[in-house]
């Protein structure tokens, strides 16, 4: 999945963690950071529970420099590490090794390995437990989407150098779901990523994270690696 606004490997899941009772009173910063990171550990814990995870969502992407907004939907299905993501034209499959990225208006699918230091906007859809040494994370208030009582937690990235300032999470407290990511750039560019459907626990074959070549003939195979 080869965009600018996303990696293949940092691709996908979501879901929540224990309601803090003192969460709504925390006052320090260190009481702060101890919250969201009791948060994002029942997140991932939660996240790992499942079989498979399938997502819909709509990524907004917020240009202020040029002055657009524009709206795309997608989906991302996820089995352990693999992966299948569907966005903006593009099919993005993992199957644990390799990344194909097809691009459908083009009939071109382009293969290449895993880059772990690309930055993705749903990069914080796979949440594993080495969140905490990419992140700083601070708890920031509780919040409400339509009725859902949620929390807000806000990452701050530990590497310097990348584009990103800050990625925050709306975690919905009944259900442990992660409502929206929002992703800050240096460049002025905000990401919105709301979730609209999340189903788990469904029967997933492994051929589903794997580009069909057969199946698409006209499709020509450009190897990165």
């Amino acid at each position: 999945m080869h965009t600018q606004f996303m990696k293949p490997t940092k691709i996908f899941s979501l879901i929540a963690l224990l309601l803090i009772a003192s969460a709504s009173i925390a006052q320090t910063d260190e009481e702060r950071s101890e919250i969201a990171k009791t948060y994002m550990d029942k997140v991932t814990k939660k996240n790992k529970s499942y079989s498979t995870i399938n997502t819909s969502f709509t990524l907004t992407i917020d240009n202020k420099q040029q002055n657009t907004k524009t709206n795309h939907k997608g989906s991302l299905l996820t089995k352990g590490n693999k992966y299948r993501l569907n966005l903006m034209d593009n099919i993005t499959y993992f199957d644990g090794t390799t990344v194909c990225t097809w691009l459908v208006n083009d009939k071109e699918a382009n293969i290449s390995d895993v880059d772990e230091t690309s930055e993705s906007v749903v990069g914080p859809l796979q949440l594993t437990s080495s969140v905490d040494k990419k992140y700083k994370m601070r708890y920031l208030q509780d919040t409400k989407v339509n009725t859902a009582d949620c929390v807000e937690i806000d990452l701050y990235p530990i590497d310097r150098k990348t584009n990103i300032t800050r990625v925050r999470l709306t975690i919905d407290k009944k259900s442990y779901a992660i409502r929206r990511i929002m992703q800050q750039g240096k460049d002025g560019t905000s990401y919105y990523v709301d979730i609209t459907t999340f189903t788990t626990n469904e029967n997933v074959a492994d051929k589903e994270f794997t580009f069909d070549k057969s199946a698409h003939p006209d499709v020509e195979i450009v190897d990165l690696r």
